[in-house]
């Protein structure tokens, strides 16, 4: 019996051995295996991208019920200034608070030959109140910045896909910078900023792309020149519309109804 079970023993302890060995085994070859396959797709080359602006097309998306964006670009420079920062104040809130139509907005002040996001895509009414309080006036407006600042507002609504379809309403007064830079060497008739008119033709570019693909990008340009000799003044602002394939509007003392008013009537009427 004694020997029986020293057997028995044995051939256990042989059974174990012999495992253990597999398992390492095993484990050794799976972990060479994963260095050569690790090894082997580092050095395959690397295919090569499309451009970023490429892959930014590839990603836009949107939603068919979702709601829509409104981007406010405004000049800020004098005169007429505080105008039309609270006509566009008040448009906003009015925007957030429609139960009729979900809205969000954004709001792009052009400032001291610049440009920057004083609100951030969004339907809060709180942070809306918050934020729009910044809102100041310049000395000089930039035109072509904002528009530049609002194309990328775009890129990124339409990378995270959320909204249905965007209203992009540019507000300023006739004369302001970026309008038309007069030059001794500038026809009247042309755009002379060739800044502006780079922003303006690519925003519009932009536009007829989207649109291509199902999806609605508008543009409006509201000329808030409180001056009612416009010989020159309406020209500019017609030529920037011209420019960004957009819908032109004139007021003598823009308020917030007349803003909800003229983007209704572009959404209604999309053809120029």
């Amino acid at each position: 019996n004694t020997a029986k079970l020293l057997t028995f023993t044995f051939v256990i302890a042989s059974c174990l051995v012999s495992r253990s060995w597999t398992l390492q085994s095993t484990s050794k070859w799976l972990t060479r295996k994963q260095s050569i396959v690790l090894r082997s797709v580092a050095s395959e080359p690397l295919s090569s991208s499309p451009t970023s602006q490429e892959t930014l097309k590839n990603k836009w998306s949107w939603n068919r019920d979702g709601p829509i964006l409104n981007i406010f670009i405004v000049d800020c420079s004098f005169p007429g200034s505080i105008n039309r920062i609270g006509a566009v104040q008040g448009a906003v809130i009015e925007i957030l608070k429609s139960r009729s139509v979900r809205g969000h907005a954004s709001v792009i002040t052009c400032y001291q030959n610049d440009a920057e996001i004083i609100l951030e895509p969004t339907s809060s009414l709180l942070k809306a109140n918050r934020c729009l309080s910044n809102m100041k006036k310049s000395v000089m407006g930039n035109i072509g910045r904002g528009i530049e600042v609002a194309s990328d507002t775009i890129d990124q609504a339409l990378e995270d896909g959320f909204m249905s379809e965007i209203v992009v309403t540019i507000i300023s007064h006739g004369k302001a910078h970026g309008l038309l830079s007069k030059s001794a060497n500038c026809d009247s008739d042309d755009m002379c900023d060739l800044d502006l008119l780079d922003s303006a033709t690519s925003l519009a570019m932009k536009s007829e792309k989207l649109s291509k693909r199902g999806f609605s990008l508008r543009t409006l340009v509201i000329n808030a020149d409180s001056n009612r000799d416009l010989v020159v003044s309406t020209g500019e602002g017609e030529r920037l519309a011209a420019a960004l394939n957009a819908h032109y509007f004139h007021s003598h003392k823009i308020t917030d109804d007349e803003i909800i008013r003229m983007i209704e009537s572009v959404r209604s009427h999309p053809s120029i």
